[in-house]
């Protein structure tokens, strides 16, 4: 009987880890220290694993008002 193929596959490696870092001025140093722990702590079990940072444009913009998000800041701050 052959084996399945799932049986000879390797357990899955995490590659890379986003972050997403508050647009808002106000929380942007606490964003940034949560990211420097997680991104250690990642690090720490994983040194191979790509850890970066992203931002949600909408949010940078004052979109989400368009969009009826419930906290969104006002056009153009």
């Amino acid at each position: 009987m052959r084996p399945r193929p799932h049986q000879h596959q390797r357990p899955r490696k995490l590659f890379y880890v986003s972050l997403n870092l508050p647009a808002q001025r106000s929380q942007w140093d606490d964003g940034v220290s949560q990211f420097v722990e997680c991104y250690d702590t990642i690090k720490a079990v994983s040194p191979q694993t790509i850890v970066y940072a992203v931002f949600q444009l909408e949010r940078m913009r004052g979109l989400g008002a368009r969009a009826g998000w419930k906290h969104a800041p006002p056009t153009g701050t």
